[in-house]
């Protein structure tokens, strides 16, 4: 049988930085990348719900879609379409990641991945959070961000379109081997009255405190 950690790995289910990352080298921002550092601070701390449709490509290429959802503080969500059976949600201590063909939940500490970091009230990309790189095509801009203390546990490239705001459109996570897993979001919606059962996880298999 397939291993559940295999499992997971041929899904593709290291968007959030399942696993840990090798630590990478910092450049130094100059002060237009600064500048861009603090928009996108902004910009993020600005959203508190978002609905989108996203396509995830995997290391292996394989491919898998579904619809996210996010709320913050410390909640998201993430269905995916057949035929993967799988589901992700952020509770404010746990990222559960269950597997609905065996009916087997993972629970995975949420501030020790990059999803921690979608999750947070207020992101300090100047603090908690360290920027590697800026980079910069047409209208495209992505930025590379890992934990200020902890740069192994995962590393993160948010990608966003500049015009005519600002707007997260997508991001890519890259493992321990250096393989990268693409995530692209399409139909973004924020500020939203999502309901806050979208974000229970409810499973025989789990404490009633995990969703606290």
């Amino acid at each position: 049988p397939i291993s559940r950690a295999r499992k997971l790995r041929t899904l593709g289910l290291f968007m959030l930085g399942l696993v840990a990352a090798t630590s990478p080298a910092r450049a130094e921002l100059s002060a237009r990348d600064k500048a861009d550092v603090a928009r996108v601070q902004a910009y993020v701390n600005s959203i508190t719900t978002m609905k989108a449709q996203f396509m995830q490509r995997g290391p292996n290429g394989g491919v898998a879609r579904g619809t996210f959802y996010l709320s913050r503080p410390n909640r998201l969500r993430i269905e995916f379409k057949p035929p993967v059976k799988m589901l992700i949600v952020a509770t404010p201590i746990w990222l559960i990641v269950y597997d609905k063909e065996l009916q087997e939940p993972q629970y995975l500490p949420l501030n020790s991945t990059p999803a921690g970091m979608l999750t947070k009230k207020n992101i300090n990309l100047t603090g908690e959070f360290t920027v590697l790189d800026v980079r910069r095509e047409n209208r495209w801009l992505e930025m590379t961000i890992v934990q200020t203390k902890s740069p192994s546990r995962g590393r993160m490239t948010l990608r966003l379109d500049t015009e005519p705001e600002l707007k997260l459109i997508g991001w890519t996570v890259v493992d321990g081997q250096g393989l990268p897993t693409a995530v692209s979001l399409s139909d973004v919606e924020t500020g939203l009255d999502l309901p806050k059962k979208l974000f229970l996880f409810i499973s025989p298999k789990i404490e009633p405190n995990y969703n606290r």
